[in-house]
């Protein structure tokens, strides 16, 4: 299902970030924002930060962040799509059914795939680094006091001195020439 950037924005602010996130923990006011324990870790202070104006929230235990639409896919464990519909219900907001032109569909599963294929890649070199291979890159960021923690939390990876790797790896995970080329 396609839904337009439009209307989107129509769900987004039909759906106030505080009083959509209140209804999963208490929220306190401090100065501009809102703190609360966070929802996605067991939190004893409130690091959990709400921001109305910017319509944006972050944690400062677990490094969340978002908006309304990515609080809903988290706690409600749903797509992209079900957690739009799920944000129009609540704000009474109707999604036009949209049909694909051939050339949409298309367009839509590129961008789709550029997304998968870049999630795989970050993954290719995060393991890389975790690796024997990456051993020494390993060393170099414990030697600038780059923690595991700071690894992951920023996805750093290490690239093999193989030109090859990471194309021969997006093709074993299916993916055509074309589209890794795109």
């Amino acid at each position: 299902m396609y839904i337009s950037p439009e209307v989107l924005e129509d769900i987004r602010a039909g759906n106030d970030i505080v009083n959509l996130i209140s209804s999963y923990i208490m929220l306190n006011r401090r100065g501009n924002s809102y703190v609360g324990p966070c929802p996605f870790h067991n939190d004893s202070t409130p690091s959990f930060s709400v921001s109305p104006d910017k319509q944006l929230y972050y944690c400062f235990g677990c490094g969340a962040t978002g908006n309304v639409i990515s609080f809903v896919m988290a706690k409600e464990n749903l797509d992209f799509v079900s957690a739009a519909k799920f944000l129009a219900d609540r704000a009474n907001i109707i999604i036009p059914e949209t049909s694909f032109d051939p050339q949409m569909k298309q367009k839509q599963k590129l961008k789709e795939d550029i997304f998968a294929m870049n999630t795989i890649a970050a993954r290719f070199f995060y393991n890389n680094l975790n690796s024997h291979f990456g051993q020494a890159a390993k060393e170099y960021l414990q030697g600038r006091e780059v923690t595991g923690k700071s690894q992951k939390k920023f996805g750093l990876g290490y690239s093999l001195n193989d030109r090859g790797a990471l194309f021969k790896h997006l093709s074993d995970k299916g993916f055509d020439l074309k589209t890794i080329k795109e």
